[in-house]
């Protein structure tokens, strides 16, 4: 035994992360993985739904989870699709339901996969007044704002968190393509 062996970690070989890397991206690149992917949201979706007991909740659940299936090839008419399903679910219920994550997956999609930027900044500006016409009442047919401050502001945190997420890895998508077509 030398002691340039013994007790020293030994780290792979540059080629062989920049290997691993490419193989990735190639894997990635293939459009088996995203209908995998997309399919498996829109199951997720469905399944959240399943665990509310009305007739109403399922249909707009599965509505919604269907419509996200299309998010890659038509993003700001799914958007519109799930945003217009939880305004509806709201004014039924006048309450939040666990599927209405759709909403920010497909705020995500539409920042993702938009050609224009315009869509990105309207897809924020959906979700924002859905907060505020959820916490803050500002619908003539929605409860009256009984929520605090810190709570409009923890959930409307939450939801720039996610646009702006989706916002950094856009760019970065644009940027690196960019790098690969040089």
């Amino acid at each position: 035994f030398s002691a340039s062996t013994c007790g020293s970690r030994s780290t792979p070989p540059q080629s062989d992360v920049l290997g691993l890397a490419a193989m990735l991206r190639r894997l990635l690149a293939l459009p088996r993985i995203h209908t995998v992917y997309d399919v498996s949201i829109a199951v997720l979706v469905a399944l959240v739904t399943s665990r509310h007991d009305e007739s109403y909740d399922v249909l707009t659940g599965c509505t919604m989870a269907l419509a996200l299936l299309f998010r890659r090839h038509r993003p700001m008419l799914v958007m519109c699709v799930v945003s217009g399903l939880a305004l509806v679910q709201y004014v039924v219920t006048n309450d939040l339901a666990a599927y209405d994550i759709a909403v920010l997956v497909a705020m995500v999609s539409v920042v993702a996969h938009t050609r224009t930027m315009w869509h990105a900044y309207a897809a924020g500006a959906f979700v924002v007044l859905g907060v505020m016409a959820l916490f803050g009442g500002i619908l003539p047919f929605g409860r009256a704002a009984t929520e605090s401050l810190s709570d409009i502001a923890a959930f409307g945190g939450v939801c720039a968190a996610v646009w702006l997420t989706a916002i950094v890895l856009r760019t970065r998508r644009l940027y690196v393509a960019s790098l690969e077509a040089r």
